[in-house]
């Protein structure tokens, strides 16, 4: 997902996640430092999707240059 993401959207950019499912491409657009908008209408695949992400932040050290 990172490489379509450098493919389409540019740095500073906004991915949009129409069907966000467990959230693979949220964390390839927070590891590129882009902004990102998730839609999901399943509250169970959304509460997964956010887990997932907030984890993957708090491992990670931001240098936002």
């Amino acid at each position: 997902m990172e490489y379509l993401i450098t493919m389409v959207t540019p740095k500073n950019g906004t991915v949009l996640e129409p069907f966000l499912g467990s959230g693979t491409t949220g964390v390839a657009a927070v590891n590129l430092k882009r902004n990102f908008i998730g839609i999901e209408l399943d509250k169970d695949y959304f509460a997964i999707c956010e887990k997932r992400i907030q984890s993957y932040m708090a491992q990670q050290t931001f240098n936002f240059e």
